[in-house]
């Protein structure tokens, strides 16, 4: 049984009732960060880019629930993959390219929900006390959720036949 002293000393840890930008703020956020993406990739291959993409990306993301981060998840996949497989029109039309970048956004879409829900304070916290609790140690789940999003789930679905994508 916990002493008196011990429960008063520890903080239960905050959780973020707001989010950081507002929804208009974020989706435009949300679309130059999927910009940003495409821009770190061949073609213009400005690498730094890659960095400000995704900083702009988890910035939009901050405190949000599922629905907002869904609509912020859409708008950076649809930005980042119509410009990213574009090429693809070029050899097999309009309708191929359109499906599969909207198949990418969708799945985008669907895999930054767990990664605000972190953000959010929804996953506990990698060790108790308040290091646990801060933002200098993020807490596992945001590192499985981006992980998921970018390298495990493109992979296992059979569209891809067994490959990520981007």
């Amino acid at each position: 049984m916990p002493t008196p002293s011990a429960e008063r000393t520890r903080r239960p840890r905050p959780v973020l009732q707001r989010p950081l930008l507002p929804l208009w703020l974020a989706v435009l956020a949300a679309a130059a960060s999927g910009f940003l993406m495409n821009l770190a990739y061949p073609g213009a291959s400005v690498w730094p880019f890659a960095f400000v993409g995704v900083a702009l990306l988890l910035l939009a993301l901050i405190g949000r629930r599922a629905g907002g981060a869904l609509l912020v998840g859409l708008i950076y996949g649809a930005v980042f993959f119509f410009l990213l497989v574009s090429w693809t029109s070029r050899y097999l039309g309009v309708i191929p390219w359109a499906a599969l970048a909207s198949l990418e956004a969708v799945i985008t879409a669907v895999a930054v929900i767990p990664i605000a829900l972190a953000y959010r304070g929804g996953f506990p916290a990698p060790f108790p006390g308040q290091w646990g609790a801060s933002w200098a140690f993020p807490r596992p789940t945001e590192h499985c959720g981006w992980v998921a999003s970018s390298c495990w789930a493109p992979g296992r679905i059979p569209a891809f036949h067994g490959r990520g994508s981007g």
